[in-house]
């Protein structure tokens, strides 16, 4: 668990200084698989939705800066 959550962020903290694209760190780090299915099922706790969403609006952002430029 520790070593899988913290070399997944390093591994994308690295990629996003190196290029100009966000990357968005979307992997779910559990202990067994009930808790992976909990944060992954349709509703309020869906980690991959939440996931989705930031980069969504990551884009945004992206695009309305570029544009301004």
């Amino acid at each position: 668990f520790d070593f899988v959550a913290g070399e997944s962020a390093r591994g994308i903290a690295s990629l996003n200084l190196k290029t100009d694209i966000p990357i968005i760190n979307g992997i779910l780090t559990t202990d067994n698989v009930d808790q992976a299915m909990e944060r992954s099922k349709p509703g309020g706790r869906n980690k991959g939705w939440d996931a989705m969403e930031a980069a969504l609006q990551t884009i945004s952002v992206y695009r309305k800066i570029h544009s301004d430029l």
